[in-house]
């Protein structure tokens, strides 16, 4: 098996043997244990940096415009 944390952290894994192979090598093994640590606490603090609840407004009127069709572009 070709594990990929990377895709176990972002929870892109969905088959139901798959996860909990790849959650017993990050608890087993230091090495992935210690990547995985890294890149979850990467992927918190960009999340925690650069998200927000609501999109801008003017950001949001665009959105909203191209999907009603009132876009003049």
């Amino acid at each position: 098996m070709i594990l990929d944390e990377q895709e176990y952290i972002d929870e892109a894994i969905k088959d139901g043997k798959v996860c909990p192979m790849v959650k017993e090598e990050v608890e087993t093994n230091p090495k992935i244990r210690g990547e995985y640590i890294i890149q979850k606490s990467i992927k918190f603090l960009l999340k925690d940096r650069f998200s927000s609840n609501c999109a801008p407004v003017k950001l949001f009127n665009i959105i909203n415009n191209k999907i009603t069709g009132r876009d003049s572009n």
